[in-house]
């Protein structure tokens, strides 16, 4: 699978040069060309053939937006190259157009097939790595080189790196007078390769920020909202994953790695804890999350009105929840879970007191509620004692006293018949 990303990449894998915007320089009889022979990754790479009488020989990338801060990275293997005794070529520049070389690497050529290496910046005013005298490639080997350069008036310069190892950084110059908006890779200027000499050149890519090698374990991610990317942690390696809210991410920390995630509201992740690691999860009122609590880890769930979470009590995890009268929530006492219940007069709450649970019940006017008292109470059969009867008129006062009373209650409606008078 090709590299992606960064500004610009050249890789040969569509079979033709036209990743590189600026042309193809090739002087003479020398070719730049597209070979199966060049790979270093990938099917496809660029080959450079000499004619042993001319030396320019590479491929130019025009920045559409000049840089002032860059990395260059290729791959670079000297297949078969001579120049016929201890001569030297240019084999990477970034120029500004309007002024000069910002930046250029020249190889030389040693003894024993071996080469070494120099580094300039400023139009050459200045060397950041002098290993001319060095074995520093060998022809027939793939290396990765890597360039940094840094437009600033006190803190610019540039960083070198040959197979991710730091040959030189040098980064408190003047370097305000050139920016980039030129890159070439192949051979510029200086000595001629000797005929039938090979350079294979693959994998260029220019950034704003450290590339390193072709797929390289360790790359930073970082992860937009519209990547869809499954993040597998499955080495030794620290990952920081920084997920939006559309990403629809399974993260899954199966080593002893940290993993820290920012979830947001809409994310429907699934998170499985099932090491030593630590998680750290903020809900939100909306998020459908599912929670899979299988070590001894600690789970604070903050749990809105509006969550749809059903809630089970089946361990040591402690669960507070505070139900209102629109909830329309349906509370199961099956454990030691402590229920309290404040009904209002319109909620059309049926309550059955069948344990021995506390149950507070006020009920106003509105509720609906029949009270029967079906006890066994008797009613009295018959009254005893005296009964006095008063008559009164406008003008006097009659009373009649009843020396034995007596009063029978009929089924239906009570009766009172007075004897004795």
């Amino acid at each position: 699978m090709a590299e992606s990303g960064g500004i610009w990449i050249a890789d040969a894998e569509e079979n033709n040069t036209d990743e590189w915007t600026g042309g193809l320089t090739e002087e003479g009889s020398n070719t730049f060309t597209v070979t199966e022979a060049a790979a270093i990754h990938g099917t496809y790479g660029f080959q450079l053939d000499f004619d042993g009488t001319n030396n320019d020989c590479y491929g130019e990338f025009d920045f559409i937006t000049p840089q002032t801060n860059v990395y260059i990275r290729f791959y670079l293997n000297l297949a078969v190259l001579a120049t016929g005794g201890s001569g030297d070529m240019d084999i990477f520049r970034c120029a500004d157009s309007g002024v000069g070389t910002a930046i250029q690497a020249r190889i030389f050529e040693r003894a024993n097939n071996k080469w070494g290496l120099n580094v300039w910046v400023n139009n050459g005013a200045t060397f950041i790595l002098n290993n001319s005298g060095s074995d520093i490639f060998t022809e027939a080997t793939e290396y990765y080189i890597e360039f940094h350069y840094i437009q600033h008036a006190s803190n610019g310069g540039a960083e070198v790196w040959v197979d991710g190892v730091e040959k030189a950084s040098v980064l408190n110059l003047n370097t305000s007078g050139y920016n980039v908006d030129v890159l070439r890779v192949g051979s510029h200027f200086r000595s001629v390769p000797s005929a039938a000499s090979i350079i294979y050149i693959d994998d260029v890519k220019a950034d704003n920020s450290y590339i390193g090698a072709y797929s390289a374990a360790g790359t930073t991610i970082s992860v937009v909202a519209s990547d869809g990317i499954v993040l597998d942690e499955s080495a030794g390696r620290v990952a920081t994953y920084r997920v939006s809210a559309s990403d629809g991410l399974a993260l899954n920390d199966s080593d002893a790695g940290l993993a820290s995630l920012l979830a947001s509201a809409s994310d429907s992740i699934n998170l499985d804890d099932n090491v030593s690691g630590l998680l750290s999860l903020l809900a939100s009122a909306t998020d459908s999350i599912t929670l899979d609590d299988t070590s001894t880890r600690t789970v604070t769930y903050q749990v809105a009105s509006v969550d749809g979470i059903t809630l089970g009590d089946t361990s040591t995890v402690t669960f507070k929840l505070l139900v209102t009268a629109a909830d329309g929530i349906v509370l199961d006492d099956a454990a030691s879970v402590t229920i309290t219940l404040a009904a209002s007069a319109l909620d059309g709450i049926v309550v059955n007191d069948t344990a021995t649970s506390l149950l507070l019940l006020l009920a106003s006017a509105l509720d609906g509620i029949t009270l029967q008292d079906i006890s066994t109470a008797a009613l009295p059969s018959d009254i005893t004692g005296k009964l006095s009867i008063t008559f009164s008129t406008k003008k006097s006062t009659i009373t009649f006293t009843i020396k034995k009373p007596s009063v029978a209650f009929a089924e239906k409606k009570p009766s009172i018949t007075v004897t004795g008078v």
